[in-house]
């Protein structure tokens, strides 16, 4: 499911990702597979019920 934010190589960051009114952010002007892997570090531990692409580069994120 993480592998959905691969989809936002190459363009304009920085990389956002939203769940529960927090933001996390991968700073960068482009986004490369190294801001998208260390995001999906961020994320791998916790249980994601959902995903969904918001724009280019932010995603929000649901937890069971």
């Amino acid at each position: 499911m993480l592998n959905l934010i691969k989809h936002s190589v190459g363009t304009n960051g920085p990389l956002l990702v939203e769940h529960n009114g927090r933001v996390l952010s991968e700073p960068c002007m482009i986004i490369t597979e190294k801001h998208t892997n260390n995001m999906i570090k961020r994320l791998e531990n916790l249980k994601i019920n959902h995903i969904e692409q918001t724009s280019d580069s932010s995603f929000s994120v649901s937890f069971k």
